[in-house]
């Protein structure tokens, strides 16, 4: 069994970096406002609720085995999907900071150098968030532990929001909004 989930796992991960790494290299060469367009706005807190431990003991003790394991399910579709729609948004702003890694200021410049890093590193956990939240939707019980994917993606918002306000003020987007929603 133990063996038969690890295959599983591994399988999965792999998949999940085939299809980023095949995404990464079909847009490199995008301007700015291409990648703003491609952002997809995240209802962080909606997302909080899918993965809150005290909701799920709530459905749980409320609903029959049958039923709970149903209404797991499309909970955790629900959060697959707001998961990698983060993990897009991040590789998005990991992009657009990157035309600032150059910047002559050097406030721009570490602005942009955190962006990016922060970018990667949610970008990573959500990839991870998500290959969990695949297994789970075929065990139901499996713990996922606790993913700090939302904390994470509202920090980078934030972030983003101040690197905009620094590198792009004559940018029309509201980069928070394109984001949040």
């Amino acid at each position: 069994m133990t063996f038969t989930m690890l295959t599983i796992i591994l399988l999965l991960l792999a998949g999940v970096l085939w299809i980023v790494f095949k995404i990464q290299f079909r847009s490199r060469e995008r301007s700015l406002a291409q990648l703003e367009t491609s952002l997809i706005p995240v209802d962080a807190a909606a997302l909080g609720n899918l993965l809150h431990e005290r909701e799920d003991a709530f459905l749980r003790r409320n609903l029959g085995p049958r039923d709970y394991r149903k209404i797991k399910r499309q909970r955790i579709r629900a959060a697959r999907e707001y998961v990698w729609n983060i993990s897009t948004n991040a590789l998005v702003l990991s992009r657009i900071a990157g035309f600032a890694l150059d910047s002559p200021d050097p406030q721009i410049q570490a602005t942009a150098q955190k962006l990016a890093n922060e970018a990667v590193e949610l970008r990573w956990s959500a990839l991870r968030a998500f290959s969990l939240l695949v297994v789970q939707e075929a065990y139901p019980n499996f713990d996922l532990g606790s993913i700090k994917v939302r904390e994470r993606y509202t920090s980078l918002a934030e972030s983003a929001s101040w690197f905009y306000r620094l590198r792009f003020p004559e940018s029309r987007i509201r980069i928070s909004a394109a984001l949040c929603g």
